[in-house]
């Protein structure tokens, strides 16, 4: 089993082995509290490959057996700094907190605007009247959610700092990641840009949360039978990891970017609205 040992630096071969082989990063006993039960998507409107890959995204939080008890759950990439090349901006992230909290079964249509909006028609998410259109493209009326937008700012405010706490607690520093239980993440960077190895390591990741594992019995044989209940294709990605066809390795301890404190954002940046 390729499992390395855990809070230690790779070493030369295992870096080589990381680069050359797809693997999915597991953070040991460091679990981010309360997503024990989550995949977590974190995406941003002006990544292209969060667009690329959403579709996939989309049928995962479809498909997730019930009997898991997973749910997954899209996060925005908090970009704010104009300094630091922000393309999303606060208006948009205030809009996706807006939508998320008061007008639920549109956050589905909000995010494929939002990435139509952006990417397909070149218009930024950091001009309000964009982030007005995206709103219209998802079905709602713009002026009404901008209206529920500013009587509810301090509860949104407070909804994109539980983001940026959770952004620095995983060290999310790019978009498009998956994290899965608290424990474990994967992009398609990990898996070579593969989508067939990106929903087998995300398979085998939540299967092995919901089995609550770890990485050194995580592919053993016992507890694996009878699975048939579960996401076609579980049982390939467990064998794909017990082969060593993905890895599991220790998460780098990088330097997170800067995330923004949402609670700092000034009045001002809102009100233009």
């Amino acid at each position: 089993m390729h499992v390395y040992a855990q809070n230690s630096e790779p070493s030369l071969q295992q870096a080589v082995e990381r680069a050359s082989r797809p693997y999915v990063e597991f953070t040991g006993q460091s679990r981010v509290d309360g997503d024990e039960n989550v995949v977590r998507v974190w995406f941003s409107p002006t990544c292209s490959y969060s667009y690329e890959y959403h579709n996939f995204f989309e049928n995962l939080a479809r498909s997730v057996p019930p009997a898991t008890g997973m749910i997954v759950e899209f996060s925005p990439v908090l970009n704010f700094d104009m300094k630091k090349g922000a393309r999303d901006g606060v208006t948009w992230a205030m809009a996706y907190a807006t939508v998320r909290r008061f007008y639920p079964a549109y956050v589905s249509n909000f995010i494929k605007a939002s990435f139509v909006i952006a990417q397909e028609h070149n218009l930024s998410p950091l001009l309000i009247k964009n982030v007005a259109d995206t709103l219209t493209a998802t079905r709602l009326d713009s002026k009404e959610v901008l209206k529920k937008m500013l009587d509810n700012k301090a509860i949104l405010i407070n909804d994109l700092n539980n983001y940026a706490i959770l952004m620095k607690r995983y060290q999310i520093t790019s978009a498009p990641r998956v994290t899965v239980a608290g424990m474990y993440e994967v992009n398609p960077e990990y898996v070579g840009g593969d989508p067939k190895r990106f929903e087998l390591a995300i398979n085998a990741l939540i299967m092995g949360a919901y089995l609550s594992v770890t990485p050194d019995r995580i592919y053993t044989d016992h507890g694996f039978t009878g699975t048939n209940w579960v996401r076609p294709g579980l049982d390939q990605a467990l064998a794909a990891v017990r082969n060593g066809d993905i890895l599991v390795v220790p998460k780098l301890d990088r330097l997170a970017r800067s995330v923004p404190d949402a609670r700092a954002i000034g009045d001002s940046l809102v009100e233009r609205l």
